[in-house]
């Protein structure tokens, strides 16, 4: 059973991580929109010069502009209402949550605790994610970071052969034998029935017991 001071203790790191992710969203939400509203008002500037520079006070034509210069400035105009959508879409896109680690597409995030690779995938299913499922050199280098950063470190990745032996499976249905690989030199070997992958030491895969203890990285969409 849990210590009170040990209860205490965990309801002030959730209402400390509540309260920075709450910071964070409202702060990034806020700055995106400064940025929209920026560009809406330059947008209104330019469509104001743009009635000015073609039409006289009267309501005319004006013959000192070219019909090159009207394109191009038509191009301008077309290009920024694009990046003004662009940004909105952008706004409108979910971030990571607090804690957690954005590439790509996906939020990543790093366990608190040593465990073995089943617990370790329970633990990141708990969190609406899975163990991260590598399939390009962008995101193996990205998260060997995390190796690389504390080298007695280890991580679970989303790759076993429990199944069946030498048949090496992603959690997510991704092929393995057509898709990215980085094993360290000499690996998978399964020594001791090692079923499991986690990263080693500058992000390389090896095959352990999936009763190793190690840390995980858990991934999530968007």
């Amino acid at each position: 059973m849990e210590s009170e001071s040990s209860i205490d203790h965990q309801r002030l790191y959730d209402n400390e991580e509540h309260s920075g992710r709450r910071w964070f969203n409202s702060h990034t939400i806020k700055t995106a929109w400064i940025s929209y509203g920026l560009l809406v008002l330059l947008y209104v500037l330019i469509m104001a010069l743009f009635i000015i520079t073609f039409s006289g006070a009267d309501g005319s034509s004006k013959d000192l502009v070219t019909s090159h210069e009207m394109n191009a400035f038509r191009k301008k105009v077309h290009n920024l209402s694009s990046n003004i959508d662009d940004l909105h879409l952008e706004v409108n896109r979910k971030t990571c949550e607090m804690g957690w680690k954005q590439f790509g597409d996906s939020c990543y995030y790093l366990t608190k605790f040593k465990t073995s690779w089943a617990k370790t995938r329970t633990s990141c299913i708990g969190k609406g994610a899975d163990l991260a499922v590598i399939t390009s050199s962008s995101e193996q280098f990205f998260l060997s970071t995390f190796s690389e950063a504390s080298l007695s470190k280890r991580y679970w990745i989303g790759l076993n052969d429990i199944d069946e032996e030498d048949e090496w499976e992603w959690i997510d249905g991704t092929d393995y034998e057509t898709s990215y690989q980085y094993w360290k030199k000499g690996e998978p070997n399964n020594n001791d029935d090692e079923d499991c992958a986690h990263l080693w030491t500058f992000g390389e895969w090896n095959d352990v017991p999936c009763d190793y203890k190690a840390y995980g990285i858990c991934e999530k969409k968007r």
